[in-house]
C-alpha cells in the first residue's frame, strides 16, 4: 500500500508486476488509524514523508506490534511557536526540535525487539558509517586498530576532538526513476522544515566556552548529561565557512547554513568514551557535529 496524496507519474512503471494499491490521501491525526487499520504484527510501515508526525506512527506500530522504519523524524507543527529572538529557555521550544523528537522516539519504542528504526536515511545513516570508516582508515596510518567495536576509544587514542558534518546540495542531478533506481523528491519541503528549526550543536568543553562568549547557549532538559546546545536562531539564518569535497575528491570552500540533523546527536553520543573505563575523569571524547547546507 502506498499512501501519497499527489499523483506519481512513474508509479506504474516503477511498480511493474507488483501487486499494490495507491491511496491518494493525506495522513492526518484524524484519519491515520483508519488508513492503517490493517496494520498488524506482520506489517512493515515505511515512513518516507517529510510532514507527518513520526512519533504518532511509531506509537501505532508499537501498539499493533508492527515493524517500522523512518528516514527522518518529523512532526506536525501544531505547537505554539516563539520568535527566536524571544527565546530564553528550553521549555519555549521543547516540542519543536530534533533532539526532543529523537529522545521521544527511543522512549516510545522501548525495549521491543521488533524492527523499529528512526532517522535511518542517508542522513544520518551513511554519514555515521563514513565517520566510522574514516576512524578505521586513519587509525591504520597511526598503527591503531579498532578493538571490540569501540570507536570512541579509537577516536580518543587518535586525538579526535571534532567531527564536522558537511552537506553540499546543489540539486543539479536530474534522473528518472526506474525499478532499480530510487529517486527522492524530499528536498524542497524537507529543507523548509529543517531550516526553520533552531541551530543545534553538540559541543566539547573548549567549543562550549568559545561559543558562550558570542551566543546564549540553551541546554535541553530531557537528558542531564548532554553536550547538545541550542542557539536562539533558525538554522537558515546562521552561516559558517566550511570545506567540502567535489565529485573528484577535491576540496573547495563555501559558506553554508547551520541546519540541525540527527547525526549531530547520534555521532556525539556514539563517540563518547567511558571515563571510568579510561581510569580518568578527563578522558571523555566529545564531538562537535555541524551540518552545513547551501541553498537548494
Amino acid at each position: 500500500m502506498i499512501i501519497e496524496p499527489r499523483d506519481i507519474p512513474d508509479l506504474d512503471y516503477v511498480m511493474h508486476d507488483t501487486d499494490y494499491v495507491h491511496v491518494q490521501e493525506f495522513v492526518s491525526v484524524k484519519n491515520y488509524r483508519s488508513l492503517l487499520k490493517e496494520l498488524d504484527h506482520e506489517s512493515f510501515l515505511v515512513n518516507v514523508s517529510v510532514n507527518v508526525d513520526s512519533i504518532m506512527l511509531l506509537k501505532l506500530c508499537v501498539e499493533k506490534n508492527a515493524h517500522y522504519i523512518d528516514t527522518s523524524i518529523e512532526q506536525y507543527h501544531n505547537y505554539i511557536r516563539v520568535k527566536p529572538e524571544e527565546i530564553e529557555r528550553y521549555a519555549q521550544f521543547k516540542k519543536n526540535n530534533l533532539f526532543h523528537q529523537n529522545h521521544l522516539a527511543f522512549k516510545v519504542a522501548g525495549k521491543s525487539k521488533k524492527t523499529r528504526f528512526v532517522s535511518s536515511g542517508e542522513n544520518p545513516g551513511f554519514v555515521s558509517q563514513y565517520a566510522k570508516r574514516a576512524l578505521i582508515e586513519y587509525g591504520k596510518t597511526k598503527g591503531r586498530r579498532l578493538e571490540n567495536g569501540n570507536y570512541a576509544k579509537l577516536g580518543y587514542e587518535l586525538g579526535l576532538k571534532e567531527i564536522q558534518v558537511v552537506e553540499y546540495d546543489n540539486q543539479k542531478l536530474k534522473v528518472k526513476a526506474t525499478p532499480e533506481k530510487f529517486v527522492n523528491t524530499w528536498s524542497g519541503i524537507g529543507f523548509q522544515d529543517e531550516a526553520s528549526d533552531l541551530v543545534m550543536l553538540s559541543l566539547n568543553n573548549d567549543h562550549k566556552s568559545d561559543m558562550e562568549k558570542e551566543f546564549k547557549l540553551i541546554k535541553s532538559t530531557e537528558v542531564k548529561d548532554t553536550h547538545v546546545r541550542f542557539i536562539s536562531e533558525r538554522g537558515m539564518n546562521m552561516m559558517r565557512e566550511s570545506v567540502c569535497l567535489n565529485g573528484r575528491g577535491e576540496p573547495f570552500n563555501y559558506k553554508g547554513m547551520l541546519i540541525p540533523h540527527a547525526e549531530i546527536i547520534t555521532l556525539s553520543d556514539f563517540s563518547n568514551t567511558n571515563p571510568q573505563a579510561q581510569r580518568s575523569q578527563t578522558h571523555r571524547l566529545l564531538c562537535t557535529c555541524i551540518t552545513l547546507v547551501t541553498k537548494r
